[in-house]
Parts: C-alpha cells; sequence; structure tokens
C-alpha cells in the first residue's frame, strides 16, 4: 500500500503540476484518515510510520466526512459513493490557481485511483486472511494436547485452601511463588479469586475458572523466563496488592480488580521467548499481523486470551452479575447490563494488557507521575486507565522485590532468554544489541540500569505505603552494585560480569551477603511468627 500511495502521488503531481501531493486513507471504523509516512530510524534505515487524524480535522476531513469537494485542489476516490480515500493536491506549480481542466483530470484520476486502493485493499485482506491461518496452524501443532478431563475435575471439585495453607509465606510480597508445585499455582489461583470475592461477586462458575485456569497453563510456552510461572508470580503480585493497600482497594472499582488480576495472568500468553524488534526485523507472522499496531507481542497475548475466553468451557464472563459495584470510569450509566460490562472488561483487558509493553509504559510515565503528584480522580476515565497501566507494571516487575537470592535467579533466566535471541539473530546474519549479545553484555551494568530506569521509579509510586517492598528492590540494588565493586577488584574476576553464571555463583552470593550484613543492609523475609503481610 505504501508504494502505491508513493506512486499515486508522484503521478498526480506530474499530472496536475504542483509542490506537494498527499493521499489519506479512510479507516472507517475508527472514522480516522490515515496516512503512512517513510522515516528513519537511529542506523538510517526506513520504515514505515503510521499517522491518524480525526476526520472532524481541516479540510481534508470535512471532504472524508461528506464526501463533497471543499475546493478545487481536493479530489476525492469514491465507489458507489463511499470514500475510501482522499487526495490532496498544494500550491499549483507555475500559476496562482487550479482550472477547470485541472478538475477534470483530477476527477479521472481519482477513478483509477480507487479501483487500484480498493484492489490493493482487498489483497493485503488476503494477505491477512493467510497469515492468520498460518499462525492458527502453528498454535494448532503447539496446542494439541487435549486438556484432561481429571485435571478439570480434579481442579473443580477438590476443597480449595485459604491461601496461608499454601505456604506460610504465601501473603508475604517477599514470597516467591515460583516454589509451588504446577498443580498448587491452579488452586492458588482460585484460592486467590474466592479469597478477593471475585467469583461471587461475577458468578463465575468453579468449572469454567479450572478450565480456564488449565487453559492459560497449557498456553504458555516452555521459555526460559516467559512461561507459566511468570504469570503466576505477577497474578499473585497483583492479588497481595489488591488484598493489602487500602489505597488501592478504594481507587478501583469490582470490575477493575477483576481485569487486572486476569490481565496478569494472561498478559504473556503465547510468549515466544524474543523482543517486539526481533519480530518485526525478523518479519514474523505476528508482526505482518500486528506490526502496525506497535506491540506486537502484546496484541498477541490479548489475542490469545480472546481464543480462550472464547471457548464456552472458558469465558469465565458468562455469568456477569448486575449487581457489581458501579464503574467510575462509566458513571453516566444507569444500568450496568451484562453486555456493558462485558465489553467493558474485555477492552480493560486489553489496554492493561498492552500497557507491559516497557515503551508504552516510558510513553506515559510522565502522565503517571504528574496524577501521583496532583492525585488521582476516580471518576477520570484516564487516571483509571494510568493506575492500572501502574500496577500492571509494578506486577510485572514482581521479581525485582523478592530476597536477592531469589531476584537474581530469575534475572538469570531472563538473561538466558535475552541471549538465546542474541545467538539467533547471530545465525540469521544480523547483530544483536548488547544486551542480547552473551558475548558483550555487562549483566550487572544492565542490572543496575534497569533497576534505575524503570523498576524503582514505578515501584516507589505504588509502594509508598508500603516502603519495605520498594526497599527490597533498594537492597537488590544495593547487592548488584556489591558484587560488581567485589569482580572489579582484579583482571580476573571483572571478565565474570559478562558471565551468566555470576548470577547463580554460590560463592560470590555469599561474600556480597557477607558484606551487606556487615554495613548493616537488610535483607527483607518473610517471619512467619508475625502478622504483617509484608
Amino acid at each position: 500500500m505504501a508504494q502505491l500511495v508513493q506512486s499515486i502521488c508522484k503521478d498526480a503531481k506530474k499530472l496536475i503540476p504542483s509542490q506537494e501531493c498527499a493521499l489519506y486513507l479512510i479507516d472507517q471504523e475508527s472514522s480516522e484518515l490515515v496516512a503512512e509516512v517513510v522515516e528513519k530510524d537511529d542506523k538510517n534505515e526506513e520504515y514505515l510510520k503510521e499517522l491518524r487524524f480525526p476526520m472532524t480535522e481541516g479540510v481534508v476531513g470535512q471532504v472524508a466526512a461528506s464526501g463533497d469537494r471543499a475546493t478545487v485542489f481536493l479530489d476525492e476516490h469514491v465507489v458507489l459513493s463511499h470514500v475510501i480515500a482522499v487526495i490532496q493536491l498544494l500550491n499549483k506549480i507555475d500559476t496562482d490557481c487550479y482550472t477547470p481542466y485541472d478538475e477534470q483530470l483530477a476527477e479521472l484520476l481519482s477513478s483509477y485511483c480507487a479501483i487500484s486502493i480498493s484492489h490493493c485493499l482487498l489483497f493485503k485482506r488476503l494477505q491477512e486472511a493467510n497469515r492468520r491461518t498460518h499462525l492458527a496452524s502453528e498454535l494448532m501443532m503447539y496446542h494439541t494436547q487435549k486438556i484432561a478431563e481429571e485435571d478439570v475435575l480434579r481442579l473443580s471439585l477438590c476443597p480449595i485452601p485459604r491461601p496461608t495453607e499454601l505456604s506460610p509465606a504465601f501473603m508475604s510480597f517477599f514470597y516467591s511463588p515460583r516454589e509451588l508445585s504446577l498443580q498448587d499455582t491452579h488452586m492458588a489461583c482460585l484460592s486467590m479469586f474466592v479469597d478477593l470475592g471475585l467469583m461471587n461477586l461475577f458468578r463465575i462458575k468453579r468449572r469454567k475458572l479450572s478450565r480456564f485456569l488449565l487453559s492459560l497453563e497449557k498456553a504458555y510456552r516452555d521459555v526460559p523466563y516467559h512461561n507459566w510461572y511468570h504469570a503466576f508470580t505477577v497474578a499473585h503480585f497483583c492479588y497481595l496488592i489488591l488484598r493489602n493497600i487500602p489505597t488501592v482497594r478504594k481507587q478501583l472499582s469490582d470490575i477493575d480488580r477483576l481485569c487486572l488480576l486476569v490481565a496478569c495472568l494472561c498478559h504473556d500468553i503465547d510468549h515466544r521467548g524474543t523482543t517486539n524488534s526481533f519480530q518485526v526485523q525478523s518479519k514474523t507472522a505476528l508482526a505482518q499481523l500486528y506490526s502496525s499496531e506497535g506491540s506486537v507481542l502484546e496484541c498477541h497475548h490479548f489475542a490469545q486470551t480472546m481464543c480462550i475466553l472464547n471457548i464456552e468451557e472458558c469465558n469465565i464472563f458468562a455469568n456477569l452479575s448486575p449487581n457489581v459495584r458501579p464503574l467510575w470510569c462509566f458513571h453516566s450509566m444507569r444500568a450496568n447490563n451484562s453486555l456493558q460490562v462485558y465489553q467493558t472488561i474485555l477492552d480493560k483487558i486489553r489496554d492493561i494488557i498492552l500497557a507491559t509493553d516497557l515503551a508504552q509504559h516510558l510513553r506515559i510515565r510522565p502522565e503517571i507521575m504528574e496524577m501521583a503528584k496532583c492525585g488521582f480522580k476516580r471518576d477520570n476515565d484516564r487516571h483509571v486507565f494510568l493506575l492500572q497501566s501502574a500496577l500492571m507494571t509494578a506486577c510485572d516487575l514482581a521479581d525485582q522485590v523478592k530476597p536477592w537470592t531469589k531476584s537474581k535467579m530469575a534475572a538469570a533466566q531472563v538473561y538466558k532468554e535475552f541471549f538465546s535471541q542474541g545467538d539467533l539473530e547471530k545465525a540469521m546474519g544480523n547483530r544483536p544489541v548488547e544486551a542480547m549479545d552473551r558475548d558483550k553484555a555487562n549483566i550487572l551494568n544492565l542490572q543496575l540500569d534497569f533497576l534505575d530506569t524503570i523498576a524503582l521509579p514505578i515501584l516507589f509510586q505504588i509502594f509508598s505505603e508500603f516502603k519495605p517492598v520498594y526497599e527490597s528492590a533498594c537492597f537488590n540494588r544495593f547487592c548488584y552494585e556489591t558484587m560488581q565493586k567485589l569482580l572489579m577488584k582484579s583482571p580476573e574476576t571483572t571478565a565474570k560480569q559478562y558471565d551468566i553464571r555470576v548470577l547463580t555463583d554460590p560463592v560470590v552470593e555469599k561474600e556480597v551477603l557477607e558484606i551487606a550484613e556487615s554495613m548493616g543492609q537488610t535483607c527483607y523475609r518473610y517471619d512467619a511468627s508475625k502478622k504483617s503481610s509484608v
């Protein structure tokens, strides 16, 4: 399409001598004008960027909305009275204005352009359908094993334990949920839904929730980090926030709490162990489907969530109760009928999952900081979105607040995943970025930078009431910095900063913790004798 647009604009300027020509496609669903422009990245490589404008703005928008020419230098492409694009010619060369003859040429050109654009759009839809078919075949091959009915029955009929029956430390922010067995993670999810009151409030059938959870676990791939245990860790952290921080409970509606917990469980479904940039550069089927939306993997995670929810036996929202606490962001509604609530839930889950893209988080972080400074308004749609996005990001960073011995083990899995991608990129003849290159990545520098720029700022905002959680992340940063100083004492050990095994070295770990203890630094651990959740 981009090549066709460029060709049309080039020929239009030749046919009707003009200094500028722009072509805008019409997105009827969103009522927006869409323009694709060519830009260059940091490596001076060209890429397409999609720009969108409301159809009500400017002269071009008026033409798109009405289908009528507003001036002599505008013309529309119409197929059976349906506007599909608007072409704009600016600044006639050699004369002050466009002539009636120019208008006739523009009308003639528009007919051929309309046919070309229509055929191109049809071809694009065909390509997308083929990609979806290819992706569906791939997913069917990956998920061929059917969920055992006895597993569904076991999860549906066994008594649901209280959270502390699964582990005395379950209610602590410093507890590592990865210690639970796979079967216990399923039961723990049921326990969290019950303890938060979500099953009763939304009339969620236990059998459907059981099959939903088993389907989610099965949909996660066996990659080093972004697997089911990561999703469960994130959901557990979300549960603790909703359970233990009164301010958050007051600021979120019942639906907000449900959406946040479900999104945490679903946020990395079918993760491939690679990044968005890898998907785009490798031109994978996922990138072909979702690259125009920006967050390739996050869009795929939500699409897979919808696939599971569309299975009748997994649709946990099938029996939505009309008696839920009113939606503050939809306060104008007098009646929350099931269809409205269902659509709202899906929209919110989508927004929360897309918020896990760190690029998206960095874009909205100034707004989050401003909201934290000026105060949260629960009747403000944007504030609710920002709060849920911030909470989702904080939950996604749960490993950063675990005891350092556990936190660095999770970090080792992250770098294992990173380096696998880097090896794949090298095999494809590409040069991976430093963080993905096992020969160049300074692991400790990368950890310190990640904590300073991403993790600590958001954890500081979320856990102002529970300072030990934020301080635990600060302690982990201290340990990484201490490890770095320890290794840099001699040339023989300096090189270990580039070796992933440094994160699992028990000798180095012992030395770091001894230094921390001698300096009075505190490593937070759960004490079962204390009633504090922290």
